[in-house]
């Protein structure tokens, strides 16, 4: 359980991250690069948290 909260709260920094950072000038890169890292953390492609963040349906 603990991994699933780690991974979720890394998830929540990441898109705050892709936030702030689209919302600077000549930060759409950074912005870029912190949205995929989130969504391949939602996928469980990170090794870190691994299936346990990957949504089922």
């Amino acid at each position: 359980m603990e991994s699933l909260t780690d991974g979720f709260a890394e998830y929540q920094e990441l898109v705050g991250r892709a936030l702030e950072n689209d919302g600077r000038t000549g930060g759409k890169q950074a912005a870029l690069t912190d949205y995929r890292k989130a969504t391949d953390l939602l996928q469980g492609q990170c090794p870190d948290v691994g299936d346990a963040m990957v949504l089922r349906g």
